[in-house]
């Protein structure tokens, strides 16, 4: 369905990602892991088209996303930043509004079709209660779930979501996983995660791709690439396996002494 192919990416002759290629089926749960700096966000703007590559493509349903029209492209994906900035004075229910603009006639109205689906999103996202409040007036977790409803509101067949819980309290974390693999369930919606909690990629994804020094390190389920080499190639730590019956859980146990040294 999202597939990037060979993707290069420079900043001031500094190579961010080298050949990196993804591909991400129809009604799954990717998550991108990775220690800071390996290109996992720079990989997620690409994907969206945020931002334009050195080198390689990105497919959406076998169509170049540069040749896909802006509004088309809306439709179809969605994407959520780290850093997002509105108006505090916006209600909740104007944010979520704005995600059917791609959908609206010329001149921005919205129907009474655009107006079922923010309805819809709001409830989806389980914000009900927030919808006249204004976003200055809104805890963290509130304001990412208020966010989250507004990508819903585009009915896209894909979101994107660059980490989703950096930031949030435990419960609110998982709030927001618990709703996105409720959508990929209920609505065959697909999306890609970045994620620094490796126990959350266990938990709530299909397919890891697993990041280092801006390169696909290995890729597949959870439970095929969470091994203990791995940790210490990529983290450069030990990791434990826990086994509780119902899932895996895993536990770094110290930093790795053989970093290697910074130059």
């Amino acid at each position: 369905m999202l597939e990037a192919k060979h993707i290069r990416y420079d900043i001031d002759g500094v190579c961010i990602l080298k050949d990196v290629s993804l591909c991400v089926e129809k009604g799954t749960v990717v998550t991108i892991v990775g220690p800071n700096g390996c290109g996992k966000s720079t990989l997620l703007k690409i994907m969206s088209r945020v931002l334009r590559p050195q080198s390689g493509e990105v497919f959406l349903n076998g169509r170049n996303i540069r040749a896909i029209n802006t509004r088309e492209l809306a439709r179809r994906m969605a994407i959520l930043p780290q850093n997002k900035s509105v108006a505090v004075d916006l209600t909740v229910e104007q944010l979520v509004q704005y995600g059917r603009y791609p959908h609206a006639k010329l001149g921005g109205k919205l129907s009474k079709k655009d107006l079922e689906e923010v309805d819809e999103a709001i409830r989806a996202a389980g914000i009900t209660t927030l919808r006249h409040r204004t976003i200055g007036t809104l805890s963290g977790g509130e304001s990412q779930m208020a966010w989250i409803a507004m990508c819903l509101a585009q009915t896209p067949e894909i979101i994107l979501l660059d980490e989703p819980t950096t930031y949030l309290d435990i419960c609110y974390q998982l709030e927001v996983l618990e709703l996105v693999r409720k959508l990929n369930q209920e609505y065959a919606m697909t999306f890609v995660m970045v994620l620094h909690d490796i126990n959350q990629a266990a938990q709530y994804s299909d397919v890891v791709y697993m990041m280092k020094n801006g390169e696909i390190y290995n890729s597949g389920t959870p439970k095929e690439i969470f091994l203990p080499q791995a940790f210490t190639d990529v983290f450069r730590v030990e990791m434990r396996t826990l086994n509780d019956e119902k899932a895996l859980y895993y536990v770094p146990q110290r930093v790795d002494v053989c970093r290697e040294e910074s130059v």
